[in-house]
């Protein structure tokens, strides 16, 4: 990897520039992206949209920020909205550039700009990723804007066989989607389903959109059952029950009911099975093991993960948490060998064990690493844990590779681990040097600790607390976090 290219290959600016501060998504930037004429921030800001600098894709903190930021500046849309209609095409190089710019779009649609609900609603007639189209359906639905969506799609998908092929593939997984799902996630869940609202009134109302979800197998009048196994259903079995029965559907709860049940009597059936070919049963054996913290549980555990670079992922991940869940004398010895190991699965074993237990013993180690290129630009794996241990230690002094993690970092999350460190080590000079950007700060970890450390004496820094706890398109918990610190000027 070339200096100042994050892993997808995309070039970041200097981090002490605009367009560096920016791709990063800190409060500096969008401060300084204020105080610039617009038309010099609309290039900068339509590059971070459509070359996409994140490493983390599954889940973007920065859409906000760039919402905000185009409103302010009052960006015109229409370079955005040609992006998605050049590159919008299935399995392309720029489909991450594609998803994210929708996703921006979305929420600018949800802020009532009419450019925007203009584009979605053209979406819809053109778009190639029906995942979009059910979400910018749900939004629409939100909207009371459904007039001739039925139609619309209907015509769509069924003049053109290709798009029935993609909608069926959507339906299907969606289903599957859905009976994994519990109660809670299926009443909050954005599905493109018939039993789902706002397709179950579309399907009422157009009787050929009813009839291509009819086609794929879930008519929205008569959907299939959903077969779940509950808590109830498990609560009386014994521990050798449990795991003599356990199968894909009825792990969770079975979980559940071992870490309540597990005893030191159950210790041999527990080591046991971690041999069976049934991989729930060895990944529920693991759970009663982390429960149950015996030196044989240790032994069983690192034993299993010394020898796991092949191991099924979620059996490893069950190991892993036993490992975590052990006590320090067991685990802790370990962990300062297994940290300086090159195989990420023992790194992350370690790493937990030092967000747990870590002592000022281990400081020089986590030091050693932290003071590595690799480290500082968040290409090494155990950079993560090295900031959340280092919370532990309250009071411990200036970091100087803190704050250089914090201003450098291409990953948002990180330098939202940076923030809590810095306020956990030296809470004078974070607040001092970097509380106050932090309530722009895209990352949540960034702007809580924003909220909690600033100066309220800061010019500006009220304002932007009122900002927040009015802004009703702010989420529930972000206001809230504003509102709190509002209040302990009362108090």
């Amino acid at each position: 990897m070339n200096e100042g290219e994050n892993d997808e290959g995309v070039n970041l600016a200097d981090p002490d520039s605009l367009l560096g501060l920016l791709q990063r998504g800190r409060g500096k930037g969008y401060l300084m992206a204020l105080d610039t004429p617009p038309r010099q921030v609309w290039p900068l800001l339509l590059e971070c949209i459509t070359n996409d600098p994140q490493l983390d894709r599954q889940w973007r903190p920065d859409r906000e920020y760039y919402v905000s930021l185009i409103l302010k500046t009052g960006m015109d849309l229409e370079p955005l909205a040609s992006f998605v209609r050049q590159n919008d095409a299935q399995d392309d190089d720029n489909s991450s550039n594609v998803d994210f710019t929708l996703w921006v779009l979305e929420r600018l649609a949800q802020r009532d700009n009419s450019q925007a609900w203009e584009f979605l609603r053209e979406y819809l007639r053109h778009g190639c990723d029906f995942r979009w189209i059910a979400f910018v359906v749900h939004d629409l639905a939100e909207m009371g804007a459904l007039d001739g969506v039925d139609e619309i799609l209907y015509s769509r998908i069924n003049a053109d066989q290709d798009s029935y092929g993609v909608f069926r593939k959507e339906v299907e997984e969606d289903w599957r989607r859905y009976c994994r799902s519990d109660e809670d996630d299926r009443r909050k869940g954005r599905f493109l389903l018939p039993m789902c609202e706002p397709w179950k009134s579309l399907c009422r109302k157009h009787g050929g959109l009813a009839g291509l979800f009819t086609r794929v197998g879930l008519p929205y009048d008569c959907p299939p059952a959903v077969c779940k196994v509950t808590d109830a259903d498990v609560a009386g079995l014994s521990i050798k029950d449990l795991l003599a029965l356990v199968d894909k559907a009825s792990f969770l709860p079975s979980k559940r009911a071992m870490k309540e049940k597990a005893s030191a009597q159950d210790e041999d059936c527990l080591l046991a099975n971690l041999s069976s070919v049934n991989k729930y049963r060895v990944r529920l054996a693991f759970r009663g093991l982390g429960t149950l913290g015996t030196p044989r549980a240790f032994e069983a555990v690192a034993s299993f993960l010394e020898s796991s670079e092949n191991a099924d992922s979620g059996v490893r991940g069950e190991a892993l948490d036993a490992m975590w869940r052990l006590p320090s004398s067991l685990t802790l010895a370990m962990a300062r060998q297994w940290f300086l190991r090159e195989k990420w699965y023992l790194q992350s074993a370690a790493g937990g064990v030092f967000e747990r237990h870590a002592t000022l013993e281990d400081i020089p180690l986590l030091m050693q690493i932290l003071r590595t290129p690799g480290a500082i630009q968040n290409d090494d794996y155990r950079l993560s844990f090295i900031l959340t241990t280092l919370t532990r230690f309250e009071g411990l002094g200036r970091i100087p590779e803190l704050e250089q993690v914090f201003c450098e970092t291409p990953d948002p999350f990180r330098r939202g681990d940076a923030a809590e460190a810095m306020a956990a080590t030296a809470p004078g000079h974070f607040t001092a040097e970097y509380a106050y950007e932090c309530l722009w700060d895209c990352d949540w970890a960034a702007f809580k600790m924003g909220c909690a450390m600033v100066d309220l004496s800061t010019p500006g820094a009220i304002e932007r607390l009122k900002e927040i706890a009015a802004d009703e398109c702010e989420s529930d918990d972000t206001r809230e976090i504003a509102k709190k610190r509002l209040e302990s000027i009362v108090g």
